[in-house]
């Protein structure tokens, strides 16, 4: 699956407040999306079946004593932190995110680009000093919070 999108979250897992936190040892993660909450799309789910059986059958040849050939290193997303939405003193949301981020999880994010809209209309930049990448762009399960993305960076990650 070269499209899938490699997420490598390196940190303590009781630093952590990703869904690898909650299990015994910081694991494996298979993330559907992205996909607006409470909708079941096809292509998603199809994918996310593809996903589990390419895990499963990695596990089946393991035990069985074979050793699948793996890259040595792979493409993959690092977390740097999650950012919120513009607010004011009272804490009412002022912005929200540019449209040109919407539906473009894991593209680069350069210093300037656009990245949040006031509700005037007023475009606000990325004022970071290097390209970043977002993901969990938009996602109601942070709204409440009012957390517009993460920012990750690109590294390659040691498989063997």
């Amino acid at each position: 699956m070269p499209h899938a999108a490699l997420f490598f979250d390196p940190v303590d897992r009781l630093d952590d407040n990703f869904l690898t936190s909650l299990g015994r040892y910081n694991g494996f993660l298979i993330e559907a999306g992205p996909i607006p909450q409470g909708l079941l799309r096809a292509d998603v789910y199809n994918e996310t079946q593809i996903a589990v059986g390419h895990c499963l059958d990695f596990i089946e040849q393991h035990n069985q004593g074979v050793v699948p050939t793996l890259p040595a290193q792979q493409e993959g997303y690092r977390f740097i932190k999650k950012v919120k939405l513009p607010e004011n003193e009272a804490g009412e949301l002022t912005a929200m995110l540019h449209p040109n981020l919407q539906d473009q999880d894991y593209q680069p994010i350069h210093p300037g680009d656009p990245f949040f809209m006031t509700l005037e209309g007023e475009t606000i930049t990325y004022d970071g000093d290097k390209t970043v990448y977002g993901a969990f762009i938009n996602e109601a399960a942070y709204y409440d919070a009012h957390v517009g993305l993460s920012l990750m960076e690109k590294v390659t990650i040691d498989l063997d």
